[in-house]
């Protein structure tokens, strides 16, 4: 479905085409590409300067197309792996043969994502990565996403094989809502959830151009949820990259797999992605993509001890009896006092809970389906529209274990220009069926059998009559139950996670959608380049119906939304021969509940010689509480309820229809008031050294220092117990007898710290070895019990060695990946659950074979050596990937 306000869109975006000035005069700039031997170079990008308008070549190199534009003008000559040229055309219908020199060390590189305007790696004012195309072609991992891991200052935690989490600057884990990733200018995070789930909507790797993170707050030009960082993943125009690109791969992985009754497993993926223009003036491209596989398995074992400040913290033993990390249905414990004397005559019993593995069958799958149409009416102006699909699935650690499977409705239209852009998307995702909540789920199996009361009641009994032998007591409580993989088991499993709560079952219901409108306008070129400036403002609106499965929406109330506006402006300065760079910004963003809050950002680039740059930079980022964090209404497993902090229990200003207790108390000061959760912001401070040292030698080194105020988390430790009968004598359907675990803000500040360091370095013919490390440092402890913590290893590092073309034809790449190990703090079913992640390496490497011109083998491993780690507790144990690719490119690139 289309939003209102998305059709608004696309009436302005038809006025927007009838108002453009046309113009007849015509030049056709036409010629050839070479490399320095005289050979045709294929896929070289040929551009007007600051216009849209140009072309790629062809089998032969070859090139042509035609402009509006009258001589003199300037083209731009570029292609991955090749010095970057400007042509002056100063004839009409010139004829050129133009030879480019090869470029092996890319140390230099043009991006956007920093000031959202193009400019030089070296001159950026903050830290930024960059993978092109030819990364992705020569990354080690099975794919650009997985690739993204052996980037300095980049943290990508798996769930499993589709659902990953990627982030910057700590706090991070499986569950990431501080870092923005978008595709093609659109922000993919749920609207419900406020995450991407990995890259399950966004791009395959035949289709990627370039991929851009900042690591860092980027509020500035960014808004909300800019705390940490913003991945920007760009895709291939049809202008400039024609014709079919198909892929398949063929896997295996869960080889040797450590979890009992889990075999190696096929995966395989096939890709197509077809691109045609027609006179420069049209053109279309479509996408498809189908991925398959049996994930990785999340069978953690070990158990619970809980210590005297409420904290579960794992050891090494393993068991029936206690409460299992990836068991569920076991976390409640009970001791028996069989001669009510006060002293327990057992340890504490726990029901026999199900395992995860026997809730869900890790058969994961990805379907991505796309259509652009383009349109260029004048030389520099670009209209198009997109619709796209895709679904998804895969395992999350949130407040319990879920299993999610989204579907995705995409549609786009836009309209830009060398200066401006103009876009709107409607991004409406579906839970299927298939989703569901894995803990909520074995309770509902086990309450099949016994309730907990009956269950424990024959255990006390059997326990009693048998000599006090717990295991024969469980052995008798438990006949009966629904025993995994039986035919009963089975179905029960089926109904329960087919029905939601309402129903009688454990799925969820959520329709959510994201309109989302923005706009920028860069005044430079009509300031004569005096200095930069741009402005731009941005428009969203978040709507979610869980019909009551997630929040209080049910029973005939309205779907839960929000919106807010934002706008930036941006000014920029060159001085003294360009070796000093200023540049300032700052942002005003407006929530419907919130205040409205400005983010600026300063930064100097000082460069006293040619490609030796110093830079300091202030920056800002913020982040309001997202859907869950104010509305979210949902019990756990243990029985504990997660509110939302925008509506407090008797704050009439905030709470709307969803909580308020108000009416159930005689007496406001017998009440529980709960604090309105607020946004929380960073202030950063970077310092950074970039340079050329020579030209085979690259450096980048950067010091970074943050402020977080007013963060916000879920503090286990301070639950609130309500008994609404204890005011009004009688019960309330809505309001039941219930402890709370609220979203709330951490009072006070505290400090983080990071350095990263990196250096590419080419040498003999054609090699290239490159290494970065991270080292990230939290200052200040938090308190106990408050969610989340900075779950970040302290040093990270990874080496890489390769050559694209060691022989004819033939090419590799070695990364090694490494990290230390570091304390992991998380809720899970009510629970705070402490323990470490342990240091890890793994080891990637691939052989890229070309057949024949765009004909390509690449046979490759992740993990390799297939030592099976873990980067989040709970979440699945990954080993080795082995791969063989095959790809197709009709023009040979």
């Amino acid at each position: 479905m289309i939003t209102k306000s998305f059709q608004k869109f696309i009436v302005l975006f038809v006025v927007a085409l009838l108002c453009v000035n046309i113009s007849f005069a015509q030049t056709t700039v036409s010629g050839t590409v070479t490399d320095f031997n005289g050979e045709p170079l294929i896929g070289i990008n040929i551009i007007i300067k600051d216009k849209l308008v140009g072309a790629s070549t062809d089998l032969q190199g070859a090139f042509s197309f035609t402009t509006k534009e009258a001589p003199p003008f300037s083209i731009i000559v570029s292609g991955v792996a090749y010095q970057t040229q400007e042509i002056e055309v100063t004839e009409n219908d010139p004829q050129l043969d133009i030879t480019l020199v090869e470029d092996i060390n890319i140390g230099d590189e043009i991006v956007v994502s920093v000031s959202r305007v193009e400019q030089s790696t070296l001159e950026s004012p903050v830290s930024i990565e960059k993978m092109d195309i030819l990364d992705i072609q020569q990354t080690a991992s099975d794919n650009f996403y997985d690739g993204l891991a052996n980037l300095k200052g980049v943290d990508l935690v798996p769930s499993g094989m589709l659902i990953k989490m990627v982030n910057a600057r700590g706090f991070g884990g499986p569950y990431q809502t501080r870092f923005v990733q978008r595709f093609d200018g659109m922000d993919m995070q749920s609207p419900s959830l406020s995450l991407p789930f990995g890259n399950i909507a966004g791009i395959h790797d035949i289709d990627v151009e370039s991929v851009e993170i900042q690591p860092g707050a980027a509020s500035a030009l960014y808004g909300p949820s800019a705390f940490n960082g913003i991945m920007n993943m760009t895709s291939k125009n049809p202008f400039l990259y024609q014709g079919l690109t198909a892929q398949a791969k063929f896997g295996f992985n869960n080889v040797n797999n450590p979890s009992d009754g889990v075999d190696a497993s096929p995966y395989y993926e096939v890709a197509l992605r077809y691109g045609k223009s027609f006179n420069n003036k049209f053109a279309f491209k479509v996408n498809f993509s189908y991925f398959r596989a049996d994930d990785w398995i999340a069978d953690d074992q070990r158990l619970m001890v809980t210590n005297p400040l409420g904290i579960s913290e794992l050891n090494e033993n393993t068991g029936t009896n206690g409460n299992a990390l990836n068991t569920y249905g076991d976390e409640n414990g009970f001791a028996l006092d069989l001669n009510n004397d006060g002293n327990p005559d057992t340890p504490l019993i726990h029901r026999t809970g199900y395992k995860e593995t026997d809730l869900f069958d890790y058969q994961v799958e990805n379907i991505r389906a796309d259509a652009t149409l383009y349109y260029r009416p004048t030389d520099n102006l670009e209209v198009s529209y997109m619709f796209k699909y895709a679904e998804g699935n895969g395992a999350l650690t949130g407040g319990n274990r879920y299993v999610y499977n989204p579907e995705y409705f995409i549609h786009k239209f836009e309209v830009k220009g060398s200066d401006f852009f103009l876009r709107a998307y409607n991004f409406r995702q579906r839970m299927t069926d298939e989703s569901y909540d894995l803990n909520n789920t074995a309770y509902a199996l086990q309450n099949l059998h016994k309730d907990d009361a009956t269950w424990y009641g024959d255990f006390g009994l059997a326990y009693a009559t048998n000599g006090g032998d717990i295991e024969a007591a469980r052995a008798t409580a438990d006949a009966g139950r629904l025993e995994p993989g039986s035919e009963a088991f089975n179905n029960a499993l089926e109904t329960l996670k087919s029905n939601n709560s309402i129903n009688g079952g454990t799925a969820f219901t959520e329709v959510g959608d994201i309109f989302h409108a923005e706009g920028q306008y860069d005044f430079t070129n009509l300031l004569n380049n005096i200095f930069g400036l741009t402005v731009g403002a941005s428009y969203r609106r978040f709507q979610v119906d869980s019909d009551g499965t997630i929040f209080l929406d049910g029973d005939g109330r309205d779907p839960i939304s929000y919106f807010d506006v934002g706008a930036y402006i941006q000014a920029n300065k060159s001085l003294l021969d360009n070796k000093l760079n200023l540049l300032a910004s700052i942002r005003y963003d407006k929530s419907e509940f919130f205040d409205g809050l400005f983010t600026p950002r300063a930064a100097i680039v000082f460069s006293p010689v040619e490609n030796h740059n110093f830079r300091a930079s202030y920056q800002t980022g913020f982040k309001n509480p997202i859907f869950q964090e104010q509305s979210i209404f949902f019990p756990t497993a243990t029985g504990i309820i997660l509110a939302g902090g925008r509506e407090g229990f008797i704050d009439r200003v905030h709470t709307g229809p969803r909580f308020d207790l108000f009416t159930l108390a005689p007496d406001v000061n017998d009440v529980i008031t709960v604090p309105f959760v607020e946004p929380e912001n960073v202030t950063s401070w970077e310092f950074g050294y970039k340079a050329m040292i020579t030209p085979d030698l690259f450096l980048d080194i950067s010091y970074n220092r943050n402020i977080y105020e007013n963060f916000i988390g879920v503090d286990l430790s301070q639950l609130v117990t309500y008994f609404p009968t204890a005011f009004t004598g009688t019960p309330d359907p809505e309001v039941p007898d219930a402890i709370y675990a609220f979203y709330t803000n951490l009072p006070g500040d505290f400090r983080t710290e990071g350095v990263t360091a990196g250096v590419n370095y080419t040498f003999g013919d054609g090699f290239n070895a490159k290494a970065n490390y991270t080292w990230s440092n939290l200052l200040d402890e938090l308190p106990v019990g408050f969610l989340p913590s900075f779950n970040t290893p302290e040093h990270k590092m990874n080496v890489s060695f390769g050559n694209r073309e060691v022989i004819e034809n033939l090419g590799f790449n070695v990364t090694w990946r490494w990290q230390s190990e570091f304390d992991y703090i998380f809720g899970l079913s009510g629970q705070t659950i402490q323990g470490k992640v342990e240091s890890f390496s793994v080891l990637d490497a691939q052989v890229t074979y070309r057949i024949r011109q765009g004909l390509t083998a690449k046979l490759g491993g992740a993990n390799i050596f297939n030592e099976y780690y873990t980067q989040a507790l709970g979440a699945a144990n990954i080993g080795g990937q082995y791969y063989l690719t095959l790809t197709f490119d009709q023009f040979g690139r």
